[in-house]
């Protein structure tokens, strides 16, 4: 499902400004954001998904544009996904548009091991992204 109507124009036009922002005195250098890698965890890829105007949005946009890699993990991935699901079904479908426009890759997930050395120094129900 993809973006129609209100909606798209008002996300193409914000994609448009962003596009104008990039040789502005505040942007980073190209060449001091080379090859920096990103993960993204469940809120930023959810935050992307509901507002087209947020600044999560801006970073998953921007992420190829100054050559981030944006990571994550199936766990994170699935994390938005059922919250969009839970909370915005309507808005499950930009999910697939966040992912293709940040050129988003996969990392494995942790273990059951590294899960548990994680809980030692966070709450568990997040270790599994710190893993």
């Amino acid at each position: 499902m993809f973006p129609t109507g209100r909606i798209f124009d008002r996300r193409t036009k914000l994609l448009k400004q962003m596009r104008s922002r990039r040789n502005s005195p505040y942007s980073m250098p190209r060449s001091a954001a080379k090859n920096k890698r990103v993960f993204l965890d469940a809120s930023v890829i959810v935050a992307a998904a509901l507002s087209p105007s947020g600044g999560s949005f801006r970073c998953l946009h921007e992420a190829p544009l100054q050559g981030w890699q944006c990571l994550t993990s199936s766990y994170a991935m699935n994390e938005a996904y059922g919250a969009l699901q839970r909370k915005r079904p309507d808005r499950v479908g930009i999910l697939v548009d966040v992912v293709g426009m940040s050129r988003l890759k996969f990392v494995r997930d942790a273990n059951s091991r590294e899960v548990e050395q994680a809980s030692l120094v966070i709450d568990h129900k997040d270790a599994p992204i710190l893993a």
